[in-house]
């Protein structure tokens, strides 16, 4: 599965979405589907990805041409069933995430808890559109295969929609809202923090 994602990055950059190391996302994605494949979870059944996974599969499944390349190169397609989604069906889900989580510690240890845990989890990862948005909370680094991550929730003004970066402990904070008003297309000048 070393296949060439360099345009689904370079189409996330550019995206609504909201994710700021497109490639540490990619990478716990590209994880995810190597649990799918040896654990044989065609169909949604085993395993399920946190919000973030799951935001780059999806940008993954709608490049159809390279998600078919992807599956040509796996022993079975890795189906996808939105009815997944509803809200009937979260329990299942939370139950398939904390299989992923297991799975995920047994192949490489220590999950990375800014993509992985439960406060990412319940932070929904949201499309760009608002102008305003105050910092609800930074999380303490979190070391994870010798990378230092940290995960910013920013709260956008309806007080109920939250924004997820993932960023490296030595990015800056004028580099985040630069990175958030260029993903927006705001000018910095019209954003309050």
């Amino acid at each position: 599965m070393n296949q060439d994602l360099t345009a689904l990055a370079d189409h996330l950059r550019r995206s609504r979405v909201l994710v700021a190391d497109v490639d540490l996302a990619l990478r716990e994605d590209h994880r995810f589907l190597v649990l799918k494949v040896v654990h044989r979870d065609a169909n949604e059944q085993l395993l399920s990805p946190s919000p973030i996974v799951d935001v780059i599969w999806h940008a993954h499944l709608i490049d159809t041409m390279s998600y078919m390349v992807m599956n040509d190169a796996l022993p079975f397609i890795i189906h996808h069933d939105p009815r997944g989604t509803h809200d009937d069906d979260a329990a299942n889900r939370a139950h398939w995430l904390d299989n992923t989580r297991a799975c995920y510690r047994a192949r490489w240890g220590d999950l990375l808890a800014a993509a992985w845990d439960d406060g990412a989890s319940s932070a929904a990862v949201r499309e760009r559109g608002a102008r305003r948005a105050s910092v609800a909370q930074v999380s303490t680094p979190t070391t994870a295969n010798t990378q230092e991550v940290v995960k910013v929730t920013l709260l956008l003004p309806n007080k109920r929609d939250k924004v997820l970066f993932l960023v490296k402990e030595t990015t800056s904070v004028a580099k985040v809202v630069t990175h958030f008003a260029d993903r927006i297309h705001a000018h910095l000048s019209t954003l309050r923090f």
